[in-house]
């Protein structure tokens, strides 16, 4: 090996970060690659290669996560976990690799030594940079036995005599890495416990006979003497006679009976292998992260987070019970990435974070951070946002989070976004939303084409809002000619959830066509309760809108609306249809206006029970029963 030390503290003094490394050759001569750190992003050059050919380059970090956002290189993402994991494959000529380098951000771990593993192939093999092992997975789903035998047919080399594979034998994390994210999720491996329930033995290659893990995980199941394994929580627990293992999205393992699955081949490591006519070019950099937060992350001693390098490192620190505390106001810079997660407890303790002005959305899942809650136990409170986002061509996009499965309280968020048309999931705190919301005020606007599942706080929820408040104005101009779904002043879709004590008020117009709008709530199913909107709605071309809800099966009790309704069909002023449900203790107060059919309270009511309800609204519609527009669907009842 040529050892080489490469750029000493690379501009990321908060970091207190070394990086060193070292190139090994590649064996075939005149191909070479070499990566360096420039700031967040990776840099460096792959030469040798034929500038027509298609290369893979695969990138692997050994802690922390790497993440691509195409920006021009014109290279394809090939890798099975997505563009934000642990490990990434490209896809592209040795010019469009070199950009894509450029493209991609490390998110380094909290603190620690570690190395990202780089690699070109021409050929689409992975190799281990542990231990030199190559690996590929075969597209033709096999029965288990028949992929076992199929794999030990198949040689490193086309056409070879020599060095034939064997079912991947997933020994240590970065070879998990390279099996699962890298390759393909689902995949078969060279396990299982046929021959003794429980005792999971590796069946193929130089570990061939050795028992790894031996139980169940709800009767006690452990490692052998320590011996690696991922297996997923609650795995393996042989549920219907399941004796072989699969590679499941995040890399853990799941046992599940015989079947046809793709299976993942390794070379290396048998008697009279020979490795050395690859095609793979390699680098690595070595790493050392001095923490930039203080604090130890317990409860008692909570990572404490006062500028915006702190913050950036909240994604490296966090995991399970991690707690963070925020103790200064603090601002984004322009170029926000807007692609870290968060698990763990964060704590904004009455302080703000706002972006720069009219921040610019780069990708899919957007936010102070992408996403929340996805390994672990997820909460955050006491926090407060404002900014201003331009969101136009993305999905998923919150203030807040993208995606979110956490607990969020006693949070405010202030500002606007601009959406465009066919988009998905957009909410002023939350694009989509898994678990509960308390004690959230918004007063995001929203401006732009016509999303599918939008809101002032969530673009879709599916969990319970209680004491949440939207105020504002959404004002959407749509050129799409097919309908969108679901737009509401809290929530575009509430998927079964519950809302308590909450409630909107402001202005909703739509240009264009929508099917599901309320001043509240677009489309709800589950209940809702004590709850009140007072938003004035224009619609004129869009169907099932509702001063409350556009249109729903929800159980709703002690709840109103008093804003002016005007829309197509469906119309009214308190739920624009309402099918299968019970709903009592309620009444709305503003007028509606129908082209077709509304009324003061539904604009069409279908098999629904209804007790102690009133609508006090001038009704002007093509027909109406005064409360009732439509019932159950016949215009003639």
């Amino acid at each position: 090996m040529n050892f080489r030390l490469k750029s000493l503290f690379s501009g990321i003094a908060a970091f207190g970060l070394i990086v060193g490394g070292f190139t090994v050759p590649a064996k075939a001569v005149g191909e070479t690659f070499d990566i360096a750190l420039a700031g967040d992003n990776l840099a460096g050059s792959i030469s040798g290669f034929d500038p027509q050919a298609t290369l893979r380059m695969a990138l692997v970090s050994s802690m922390g996560t790497l993440s691509w956002n195409n920006q021009g290189s014109n290279a394809s993402l090939v890798s099975n976990s997505g563009n934000n994991s642990q490990g990434l494959w490209l896809e592209g000529t040795a010019d469009q690799l070199t950009s894509a380098l450029g493209e991609v951000t490390v998110f380094k771990p909290c603190a620690g030594n570690y190395t990202i593993y780089a690699q070109v192939s021409a050929d689409g093999l992975l190799q281990n940079p542990l231990n030199g092992h190559f690996y590929k997975t075969v597209y033709n789903p096999l029965y288990y036995n028949d992929a076992f035998n199929e794999a030990q047919n198949i040689p490193l080399q086309a056409g070879g005599t020599d060095t034939f594979g064997y079912l991947a034998t997933v020994t240590e994390p970065i070879e998990n890495i390279l099996v699962s994210n890298l390759l393909q999720s689902g995949a078969w491996f060279g396990a299982t416990d046929r021959d003794v329930e429980g005792d999971w033995t590796w069946i193929s290659g130089p570990e061939a006979g050795q028992v790894f893990y031996r139980g169940m995980a709800d009767q006690g199941g452990a490692a052998v003497d320590g011996k690696f394994n991922n297996w997923n929580e609650g795995e393996p627990n042989d549920s219907s006679n399941e004796d072989y293992p699969e590679m499941l999205d995040n890399g853990t393992w799941n046992d599940i009976p015989d079947s046809t699955r793709f299976y993942s081949i390794e070379w290396g490591g048998m008697p009279g292998d020979n490795l050395a006519n690859s095609t793979v070019a390699t680098d690595s950099i070595d790493i050392t992260i001095t923490s930039a937060i203080e604090g130890s992350g317990t409860d008692q001693d909570p990572y404490l987070v006062d500028d915006v390098a702190a913050l950036s490192a909240v994604s490296g620190c966090s995991g399970q019970g991690v707690h963070f505390l925020q103790t200064e106001d603090i601002t984004l810079p322009a170029n926000w990435a807007g692609d870290g997660s968060l698990n763990g407890f964060y704590d904004g303790s009455g302080y703000e974070i706002s972006y720069s002005p009219n921040t610019v959305v780069s990708h899919d899942n957007f936010g102070i951070w992408a996403q929340a809650g996805a390994d672990y136990e997820t909460e955050v409170r006491n926090l407060w946002i404002s900014g201003d986002l331009d969101a136009t061509g993305y999905n998923r996009v919150g203030l807040l989070f993208g995606d979110s499965d956490a607990n969020i309280l006693y949070t405010n968020v202030s500002g606007s976004i601009i959406v465009s048309d066919e988009r998905q999931y957009i909410g002023g705190l939350v694009g989509r939303q898994w678990r509960d919301i308390r004690d959230v005020t918004s007063t995001v606007n929203i401006t732009g084409g016509a999303a599918d599942y939008m809101g002032g706080v969530a673009g879709e929820m599916d969990a319970t809002m209680t004491r949440v408040t939207w105020s504002g104005s959404i004002n959407i101009d749509s050129q799409d000619q097919n309908y969108n779904y679901y737009l509401g002043g809290v929530a575009g879709l509430m998927d079964c959830g519950g809302m308590e004590s909450s409630s909107s008020t402001g202005s909703i117009t739509v240009t264009g066509f929508y099917y599901g709008v309320g001043g509240l709530v677009g489309n709800g199913c589950g209940w809702m309760a004590d709850s009140h909107s007072s938003v004035e709605i224009s619609a004129n071309q869009s169907t099932n809108v509702g001063g409350l809800i556009g249109e729903t099966d929800a159980e709703i009790w002690r709840s109103f609306a008093t804003g002016d309704v005007s829309a197509d069909s469906g119309v009214g002023g308190l739920i624009g249809v309402a099918v299968g449900n019970d709903i009592y203790n309620n009444y709305a107060r503003g007028d509606v206006t129908a082209i077709t059919y509304g009324g003061s309270l539904f604009g069409e009511l279908r098999w629904s029970w209804v007790e102690n309800m009133y609508g006090t609204g001038h009704v002007t519609a093509g027909e109406s029963r005064g409360a009732i527009g439509r019932y159950n669907g016949d215009p003639s009842l």
